[in-house]
């Protein structure tokens, strides 16, 4: 029996490992010694022989996953020097993972609070020098539900933020909470004393204020206290009261009374409330301070259902089966023409269920113009074609201030004409909340600039952190902690912007011949 053991044929995964253990066991002396720090020195981090011995160490049959094993003990030591370096026997050692979580019991639920100000810290060290510091730091909120698993209710409500820039900033976890409960707590605690918290960048001190809480709907009437988009008076913008038509309820009207914070906090009107919000403690405008997040609103509310008009509508508004296959043809060609910088490649608009928001903002600002030209009606087409210039001018950091009226008669014919296109039954809550889409940009800038866009792609970093089904709030306060240890340091980000150079700026005053073929990376 020995003998077939000793034949690696014979030899089983579970064996193999044991066998290997014990040999790495032999290197590295068993003796637990309690009293060595489980800080590794500085002599693993900054000696460049480290790398040479390592890959000495690897290059033996001892494979990495036996190197990150956890080993369940409360004294985790170091083991005995290996040419001259500290080894550590767990993982834990090397990303100094938290023993013990203040985890904060909110029945039926658990929650952790991680702090607006220190990831507020780390995002102006990792984004901002002296030189491009800002006056004030301004940061957007988002809220929103994370389902965890398919089989099980379990879900995710994080707490995120953003510093609000012209640039990419990455969001941060402010506090998570696994369960369903009222979580705002702590969080409204806090950003009640950010008002006289000011971040140090260099030898300037600069103030935080709350820009902007970014959510779907369902997630704002959840933090607000107010009635949902299926209700009466569902409508955070406008007071005014639904017709019920079809089954749905529709909001026909697009002039009415705007509701202002003073009315919010008075509940003047009470078919508007379900219960007082927390964040009514803040120094926030109820109304101003939740803008229309064009994400969920126009991507994946309005422009998705167009194209299930088109695709699977009735037979008056569905485009024939061979304009649909000519149009999804053209989109499936112009593949060869998008440039990395889309997050996605076209698909079939036969999978229009399945698409994705970042594919019907290409549609809507990019493609959709080009291959809905001769698949649609004249005027379907152009009443596609007023959302599109519509949207695109809201979203462009040039034009969203001058040419803001226009976008809104853009917008006001579209939400006028659409009963005759689609049907009265369809004016529904995201339709309507168009016309206000343009104060919102008038007040916050950009529609980018207030979007959930850079969120929803956080939340699956936030699952992918995710090793196992069982205690997920545990694993992702360790994931985020042992991040946290990394110091940050600023980067500066350089992105070539590609523009047509004016013959004087090259020449200076020179003929030039083909002025188009010019053209200067800034």
């Amino acid at each position: 029996m020995s003998k077939v053991l000793k034949d690696p044929r014979y030899v089983s995964r579970r064996q193999q490992r044991r066998q290997i253990n014990e040999e790495y066991r032999k290197l590295c002396n068993t003796n637990v010694i309690s009293s060595v720090s489980r800080h590794i020195p500085a002599t693993v981090c900054t000696s460049t022989d480290t790398k040479s011995d390592a890959a000495e160490f690897n290059s033996s049959n001892i494979t990495t996953d036996l190197q990150l094993n956890s080993i369940d003990s409360d004294n985790i030591a170091l083991s005995k020097p290996i040419h001259g370096h500290n080894v550590p026997l767990d993982a834990r050692t090397l990303l100094q993972a938290p023993r013990k979580l203040e985890i904060i019991d909110m029945s039926p639920g658990h929650y952790y609070h991680f702090g607006l100000v220190q990831g507020s810290v780390r995002s102006v060290a990792k984004y901002y020098s002296t030189e491009n510091c800002p006056k004030e730091l301004q940061i957007n909120i988002n809220v929103d539900g994370l389902p965890l698993t398919k089989s099980s209710g379990s879900q995710f409500w994080p707490i995120l933020a953003s510093v609000e820039a012209d640039f990419y900033t990455e969001p941060f976890i402010v506090g998570l909470y696994h369960g369903s409960n009222e979580f705002m707590k702590y969080f409204t605690e806090e950003c009640s004393k950010i008002i006289d918290v000011r971040l140090s960048i260099g030898n300037r001190t600069v103030p935080i204020k709350i820009n902007a809480f970014v959510s779907d709907t369902p997630a704002k009437c959840f933090i607000t206290g107010t009635k949902g988009h299926n209700a009466y008076f569902g409508c955070g913008k406008w007071v005014q009261e639904g017709e019920f038509i079809d089954n749905r309820v529709t909001y026909p009207e697009t002039t009415a009374r705007l509701r202002t914070n003073e009315s919010f906090r008075l509940k003047t009107n009470e078919e508007h409330h379900k219960k007082t919000s927390i964040l009514e403690n803040l120094c926030i405008n109820m109304i101003l301070d939740f803008p229309i997040d064009y994400m969920h609103l126009v991507c994946l509310g309005v422009m998705k259902k167009l194209l299930q008009f088109w695709i699977k509508g009735s037979k008056d508004v569905r485009m024939t089966n061979f304009q649909r296959k000519r149009a999804s043809d053209l989109l499936l060609l112009l593949n060869k023409s998008i440039s990395k910088e889309f997050a996605r490649k076209a698909r079939p608009l036969e999978e229009v269920d399945r698409f994705k928001a970042t594919e019907l903002r290409q549609l809507l600002l990019y493609t959709g113009p080009i291959v809905f030209r001769d698949n649609l009606p004249r005027d379907k087409y152009n009443h596609f074609l007023c959302l599109s210039v519509a949207i695109r001018i809201l979203a462009s950091p040039e034009y969203h201030i001058k040419l803001n009226d226009y976008a809104r008669e853009l917008l006001q014919y579209f939400v006028e004409s659409f009963p005759s296109f689609y049907g009265h039954q369809h004016i529904s809550y995201n339709v309507h909340n168009f016309i206000y889409l343009c104060d919102d940009v008038k007040l916050k800038g950009p529609l980018d600039k207030f979007s959930a866009f850079k969120f929803e792609n956080y939340m699956q970093k936030i699952r992918k952190s995710l090793r196992t089904s069982s205690k997920p709030l545990q694993q992702l306060i360790k994931r985020n902690q042992e991040e946290c240890i990394i110091d940050v340091q600023y980067e500066k980000f350089e992105y070539p912007i590609i523009k047509y150079a004016i013959p004087e700026e090259i020449n200076e005053g020179k003929n030039t011949s083909n002025l188009f073929n010019i053209v200067i990376f800034l």
